[in-house]
């Protein structure tokens, strides 16, 4: 669980930065939209994986507490 809320601090950064640098005048470049935009879809898709995972471990959890209080 630890490592999982890690990874979306991480995602967040790596997301707050995209939208900077893609946004920027400073930096500016041909392909510049097309590659943010990859990598915040990219981002996307990793949040909702981690996400997805966290949820059945707190499922599983949940359903192994209920059998320990069950056998009780």
């Amino acid at each position: 669980m630890k490592t999982s809320l890690f990874e979306q601090i991480i995602l967040i950064i790596i997301s707050v930065v995209t939208l900077l640098l893609k946004n920027s005048l400073v930096l500016d470049f041909k392909l510049k939209n097309d590659i943010g935009e990859v990598i915040l879809v990219t981002v996307l898709a990793y949040s909702i994986d981690i996400l997805w995972d966290t949820g059945k471990a707190v499922f599983i959890i949940i359903e192994e507490i209920q059998n320990m209080n069950k056998k009780k």
